[in-house]
């Protein structure tokens, strides 16, 4: 992780700086806990064994807020010692970094962000809910993005924005591919005085080299023209052109062509805000919408997207549909080869907070047509996950958390079905010392016999927070 450590030590030197001066909160913590699970290779029944894992895990948290900087830092370390394997004893690491800084006045801007985690290497194969187990299905990921950026009001309805962005994903397993990405973008957007028209133009351009030798280059431009009849509705049109190049060992391959949508976007009363949209891009005809309500104490939030991706762009950007209920995430990303694809995403996701206890659930289908893979052609991925918490008392918390999640592959016989549950006891005993208990069943259906298993867990701990 040379390349990921390496942002975050540039990140650390410039929000360190005298001129960046913000308030710190710093929160160093540890916890210790042991941990039996009846299946720790993820095996067939006839082949599972047993294991006491002991873990120590130290962390700490920044976070700094001032006039020129706001980031938030969080690091923990997983120290893992079996009782019956020694040779699987390691040292797993957690953390996350996003910020923005503000180098000359309020023009010229940094954003930052960082992480390393535990990642699934192949979503198809035995998939992990804790480090704890050894499934050999996991690597470590290493991803960074930093993004220097220019903004300017120009008159009192006009802006410009434009930058450059640098970013890279690496992994400790050969068999998931590095990549580093340098990028461009800028924006000019306007609403001419006395009007309803307000404008946006765009460019974006990426540059992704992985370590295989093949290049990938992305590239949009375009425009946004927005007619506003009043608050409940725009009508909203855009066209432009995309230039994407995919260079690999197989022989290169281009796809480009225009562009254009049409669509409206308002708000319906005070609690209710949407956006539609249909048109075409370089795979075919493409529709796009957006529904958010907050009504009392519900929260939804509806939408459907199409876009081009890569593999490196959503292991940043957006949130495994497990994550709350694992320490591995990623198991939705693509499988290795995969690396840029046509995305296509409905999600769904309603959360509840009541006087003393919080209800989520979530919901989505992703449909993913591949682009740069010689093995796959095309696999679609949905699931739902339900996670509820319940302040019991008022020292005590109760968090049950449930997920099924499918994979079905147009190239392979199996099309495994995950389902997770897992239930959390939380207890304070002081202000700084909690305990916790852990209980999980994470199993696997798949086509083949050999490829199904089950496995139970249960963890109990103590942490204190200095």
């Amino acid at each position: 992780m040379v390349t990921n450590r390496a942002c975050l030590l540039l990140a650390v030197v410039v929000i360190g700086q005298p001129a960046l001066a913000a308030e710190w909160d710093v929160e160093p913590a540890v916890s210790v806990a042991a941990t039996y699970t009846d299946n720790l290779r993820l095996r067939a029944p006839d082949e599972s064994v047993d294991e006491l894992v002991t873990e120590v895990s130290p962390s700490i948290s920044l976070t700094a807020t001032g006039d020129r900087l706001k980031t938030e830092f969080s690091y923990r370390l997983q120290a893992l010692r079996y009782s019956d394997r020694e040779d699987f004893d390691e040292v797993l690491d957690y953390s996350a970094l996003n910020g923005t800084a503000n180098l000359i006045g309020k023009n010229l801007l940094l954003d930052f962000s960082g992480s390393i985690s535990q990642q699934t290497i192949d979503a198809s194969q035995r998939n992990a809910i804790s480090g704890i187990s050894q499934a050999d299905n996991r690597s470590e990921v290493g991803v960074y993005s930093i993004s220097p950026r220019f903004w300017r009001q120009i008159g009192n309805t006009s802006s410009l924005s434009v930058g450059v962005r640098f970013g890279g994903v690496e992994y400790d397993d050969p068999v998931l591919t590095d990549s580093e990405s340098t990028g461009i973008f800028a924006t000019v957007s306007g609403a001419p005085p006395s009007t309803p028209l307000s404008w946006r133009l765009n460019f974006n351009k990426s540059d992704i080299d992985y370590d295989t030798g093949s290049n990938v280059q992305l590239q949009r431009a375009g425009g946004e023209f927005a007619w506003a009849f009043n608050r409940s509705l725009s009508v909203v049109a855009s066209i432009g052109d995309e230039n994407n190049t995919f260079a690999q060992l197989f022989g290169p391959r281009k796809i480009d062509g225009s562009y254009w949508s049409i669509g409206g976007r308002g708000q319906l009363g005070r609690l209710t805000s949407y956006s539609f949209s249909a048109g075409e891009q370089h795979f075919g005809d493409s529709y796009g919408f957006s529904l958010q309500r907050t009504a009392g104490k519900l929260t939804t939030d509806i939408s459907y997207a199409e876009e081009t991706t890569t593999r490196g762009a959503q292991q940043l950007q957006y949130e495994a549909l497990f994550q709350f209920l694992t320490e591995i995430t990623g198991v939705e990303l693509p499988t290795p080869g995969a690396e840029v694809y046509v995305r296509k995403r409905l999600s769904a996701v309603a959360a509840l907070k009541l006087a003393q206890s919080n209800i989520k659930l979530n919901a989505y289908n992703e449909d993913r047509d591949y682009l740069t893979s010689t093995s796959s052609e095309s696999d679609s991925v949905f699931g739902v996950a339900l996670s509820y918490s319940w302040n019991a008392r008022a020292k005590t918390k109760v968090t049950f958390d449930a997920g099924w999640q499918q994979i079905e592959s147009i190239n392979s016989l199996e099309q495994p079905e995950d389902v997770r549950l897992q239930l959390r006891i939380r207890q304070d005993l002081t202000d700084t010392i909690s305990m916790s208990l852990r209980a999980w069943q994470n199993s696997r259906f798949a086509t083949t016999a050999d490829k199904e298993y089950e496995v139970n867990a249960v963890s109990l701990g103590i942490s204190k927070v200095f």
